[in-house]
C-alpha cells in the first residue's frame, strides 16, 4: 500500500504520511500519522488489492475504470 512519510523539500522535516493511488497517482491530503492515513483512504473508498504479488492503493476512479 502507499502510503509515504511526506518531508519539506526545502528544510527536510517531517510533515505527515499522504497516500497515494498506486494505478494513477492520485493523492489524499497528508495525515498526522500512519493509522490516521489507512483511515482517509477507507474515507475516500479507496482499497488496497494484491497486484501480481505486491499489495497497491487503488483509487475510487481507478476501480471503476478496472471494473470493481
Amino acid at each position: 500500500m502507499s502510503i509515504e512519510k511526506e518531508y519539506n523539500a526545502y528544510r527536510g522535516n517531517f510533515m505527515g504520511f499522504m497516500a497515494t493511488s498506486d494505478l494513477c497517482g492520485e493523492m489524499l491530503p497528508t495525515e498526522d500519522d500512519w493509522d490516521s492515513a489507512v483511515d482517509a483512504q477507507k474515507a475516500a473508498g479507496w482499497k488496497n488489492k494484491k497486484i501480481d504479488g505486491e499489495w497497491h492503493s487503488v483509487c475510487c476512479e481507478c476501480r471503476r475504470e478496472a471494473g470493481g
